[in-house]
């Protein structure tokens, strides 16, 4: 699930991930954010693609606002990732009884004695487009927060022979 987040003056995207252990940080929110890190003991994590994540460095008490709810995370340092924050288990036990409707992208739990929901952003308002119109917005003034290119190897057409 993905939710908005605040952290001093900026915006940020959060990845919710039941199948982290821990909560980490991006490099380039790190720089822009201009934390102070504290080395801890190095340890190293399997993410869903396969690829190690080396993890040797982390944040204490960074402030985070999720729609409106006050969290204070330690959060280690991703070079890997290219999201902004990615919260696991670690967040999540804080919460206790979590409930979640994942048709409509709602998070429940109780936090400070009131109930509490986040929304999950809809992930679907991506859409594809071409360089053409990427260059013609731009001209009108218009902007983007990201592209992505896929790469594609071509496969080569193979011809059916069939003989009789």
């Amino acid at each position: 699930m993905i939710v908005t987040s605040k952290v001093g003056q900026y915006e940020f995207m959060v990845l919710i991930d039941n199948e982290l252990t821990k909560d980490f940080i991006g490099d380039i929110m790190t720089n822009a954010l201009h934390l102070h890190v504290v080395s801890t003991k190095p340890f190293t994590i399997r993410v869903v693609n396969g690829n190690k994540l080396h993890c040797q460095e982390r944040f204490e008490h960074v402030h985070i606002m999720l729609q409106g709810i006050y969290f204070s995370f330690a959060l280690y340092l991703s070079y890997l990732t290219r999201l902004d924050l990615v919260f696991g288990v670690q967040w999540l036990e804080q919460l206790g009884l979590v409930v979640c409707n994942w048709k409509t992208m709602i998070m429940g739990f109780i936090r400070e004695n009131q109930v509490r929901t986040l929304q999950g952003t809809d992930v679907n308002y991506i859409q594809s487009t071409s360089l053409k119109v990427v260059a013609k917005k731009s001209k009108q003034g218009n902007s983007m927060f990201a592209i992505c290119i896929p790469s594609f190897k071509e496969v080569p057409q193979q011809e059916n022979h069939m003989d009789m």
